[in-house]
């Protein structure tokens, strides 16, 4: 870590002394003992002058010393940022344009996501996700319609799968390792701090590893023998991250990818998200007033066969999502695959393991 710190003390001392001109021999012994006591006075002042500059040093060095990934880890976890405040949002921008650009509000109750609008058909381009549902808005042939995500399988089984709300959901804790190394602490002077961190090769490559066994990743070339930079804006006193930039570097110190994270606490539900609320109080909190439904059969004709039905309003969009490891076929022969419902009608799917 590089810290550079520099303290400047002007000490300005002025005595003026008077002496009588009287014959009295203890004149010029008062005047020493005067000149004397001034002198302790200033030797005192000195020493306090001193001691509150490096006061001041240890307690700059204890604040430093109290900055850590860990601490930062835990100022910025979902729990922690919910605990202080009703909700918070983050954008995220690669550049201008990119699909991997996105914006996501959270509170304890749901989560959205707004992806990039220029995202080709088939695209996700809104989600949201509460402790039971999930909409998301996706374009078809240039149009954008609202589906409601239904996965069909028990309560237990989507908690497993992680596919209702849960912590994989708020992707919002930026400092995603302890690889990090902190190497740089600036004080702003205006209730912020900047951090800068670095993830050297080495550790990078256990990070990059673990990313792409678990899915979070995909692998590229480029990323190996990388290294990572990245500088922090944080409020001073609770370490609350208000923005971030990450850079992936080569190994000869050029910049291959870059990011830059802004952070907002009790942000303003987006106007979209309210749209999807709705749609969901309308759609799951009313009795259907033209109804159809939809059914999903597991391992049709076996002993684990096992049944699932939603009865929806006709007007809504439905996606069909299967357990982990199935595949939903149009008949109980596996003749065809299942293709989204049409909207119209009752439809009946079959679900055969992989």
């Amino acid at each position: 870590m590089s810290r550079k710190m520099s303290v400047f003390i002007v000490l300005v001392f002025a005595a003026v002394l008077s002496c009588g001109c009287g014959q009295s021999r203890s004149g010029p012994v008062e005047a020493t003992t005067e000149l004397k006591a001034h002198e302790e006075v200033d030797s005192d002042t000195e020493v306090d002058a001193d001691t509150e500059v490096d006061a001041n040093a240890d307690r700059k060095e204890n604040k430093d010393a109290a900055i850590t990934i860990e601490a930062l880890i835990n100022a910025n976890k979902k729990e922690t940022l919910l605990d202080r405040h009703d909700s918070f949002s983050y954008s995220k921008v690669f550049e201008p344009g990119s699909v991997n650009n996105f914006t996501l509000y959270a509170s304890r109750d749901l989560v959205y996501c707004k992806y990039n609008e220029s995202a080709e058909d088939g695209a996700a381009l809104a989600a949201m996700r509460d402790q039971k549902n999930s909409f998301s808005k996706i374009r078809k042939d240039g149009k954008e319609e609202f589906f409601y995500d239904w996965y069909a399988m028990s309560e237990e089984e989507k908690k497993k799968e992680e596919v209702v709300l849960s912590d994989a959901w708020y992707f919002i804790e930026p400092v995603t390792t302890s690889l990090e190394k902190i190497i740089d602490i600036k004080d702003n002077h205006d209730g912020t701090t900047t951090i800068t961190s670095k993830m050297e090769a080495d550790d990078f490559a256990e990070y990059f590893k673990e990313a792409v066994e678990s899915g979070y990743m995909d692998y590229e070339d480029v990323y190996e023998n990388a290294y990572t930079l990245t500088t922090y804006t944080v409020d001073s006193e609770s370490l609350e991250i208000q923005a971030y930039t990450e850079r992936f570097l080569h190994e000869d110190g050029s910049k291959f990818e870059e990011h830059t994270v802004t952070v907002h606490k009790d942000a303003d539900q987006p106007e979209e998200l309210t749209e999807m609320i709705a749609m969901a109080d309308d759609m799951l909190g009313k009795k259907p007033a033209d109804p159809r439904t939809l059914t999903v059969i597991y391992d049709y004709g076996t002993d684990q066969e096992e049944t699932y039905s939603l009865t929806v309003d006709r007007k809504y969009k439905v996606n069909v999502y299967p357990k982990e490891n199935y595949e939903l076929y149009a008949d109980s022969e596996k003749k065809a695959l299942f293709e989204a419902p049409d909207g119209i009608g009752d439809v009946t799917i079959y679900a055969f393991k992989q």
